[in-house]
């Protein structure tokens, strides 16, 4: 390092520095700690030179010039066998001693987008890793994990051997989104797209039809039942699913009773429906009389006229409502000529 003047003092004298010789003097050797470095351990090495440092106070580690591709500098160690860092890049060492430091590396996966948006910065690690989640994105598709170049999948999130051997870049997998989308047919109301990679429950169903309840899902707007309310759907294509409605169940009560030898009374009484009630139509089940009422009301009474007048007759009555649907009763008991008789009978859906 240099010579002092005294054993144990400071450098006075350069090594080949320029002497006066204008009286005696003896020069003491002056000894600094050395550290060297070494781009390799026992896991791996890198690349390059670095030359030695001598302090004879605590300094900064010479920053690290080494290189090795695929992976980034961790630290210092102080034997070739050892995985721990003693030292960061930089650190502070005191210089009370000569040691030999080696270069730890960590491995770098890198992830590429692969055709979608973004950006994920590398990852390091030494050891078994969980590797980072996806967060590029790639409109009408949905992430489907991650390829390496030697065609390996790895799920997202998956877990990872560090360090692999070099340089790894994991590719995003893509897939197409299968869209579903919602038709009321007829019903009122919005379902937003439904989005799945791979078969899941459809939506469940939010349009409503006044004097009916849904019934499902169609793949025509006239075709029956495919997929039930929250059922799976495979997601493998694109679709629109259409609105299946069923009338609500209602009931209509009916009674007869002969007033003539020509005439009947046919009383009825039905639900409350939350569709307006629009007609209710007696039927005669023998000769086919008929007669009908325009109303709102569900309660009230038909004259059924152009009876025979020794004929007994039984009476149905079909009420319908605004929204289309019509429930018929169940038929009334025989009805005689001035016997007065009154049968109830309900039917009910």
């Amino acid at each position: 390092m240099g010579w002092a003047t005294t054993p144990t003092g400071d450098v006075a004298y350069a090594d080949g520095a320029e002497f006066p010789f204008t009286a005696d003097a003896t020069l003491y050797a002056r000894w600094a700690p050395q550290v060297r470095f070494f781009p390799a351990t026992v896991y791996g090495g890198g690349y390059g030179t670095m030359p030695d440092q001598a302090a004879t106070s605590p300094t900064p580690l010479t920053r690290n010039t080494f290189t090795r591709p695929g992976y980034v500098f961790r630290g210092w160690a102080f034997s070739y066998g050892s995985g721990t860092a003693n030292y960061a890049d930089g650190g502070l060492y005191p210089f009370t001693e000569p040691v030999n430091l080696y270069a730890l590396w960590d491995a770098v996966v890198s992830f590429d987008a692969n055709g979608g948006n973004g950006t994920m910065p590398d990852q390091t690690a030494k050891a078994r890793t969980t590797l980072a989640l996806n967060t590029f994105t790639r409109p009408g598709y949905v992430f489907d994990g991650w390829r390496d170049l030697g065609g390996v999948n790895w799920p997202d999130g998956a877990g990872f051997n560090f360090p692999p051997s070099g340089p790894h870049t994991m590719y995003a997998q893509w897939k197409p989104v299968e869209v579903v989308t919602f038709d009321a047919n007829g019903g009122t109301g919005s379902m937003p797209d439904q989005v799945e990679p791979s078969a899941a429950a459809l939506t469940a169903n939010a349009f409503t039809r006044t004097g009916y309840q849904f019934n499902g899902w169609a793949t025509d707007p006239a075709g029956g039942r495919n997929y039930a309310d929250g059922a799976s759907y495979p997601f493998t294509a694109s679709a629109t699913l259409y609105a299946r409605w069923a009338c609500t169940p209602l009931s209509v009560t009916v009674s007869g009773t002969r007033v003539s030898h020509n005439r009947a009374e046919v009383t009825f009484s039905a639900s409350s429906s939350e569709s307006p009630w629009t007609s209710f139509t007696a039927n005669s089940t023998v000769d086919g009389e008929t007669a009908t009422v325009s109303q709102s009301s569900n309660r009230g009474k038909i004259t059924v006229n152009g009876l025979r007048k020794n004929q007994g007759y039984r009476f149905t009555v079909t009420a319908t409502n605004a929204a289309g649907c019509s429930y018929t009763s169940e038929t009334t008991n025989r009805v005689e000529q001035w016997r007065n008789e009154s049968v109830d009978s309900v039917l009910r859906f």
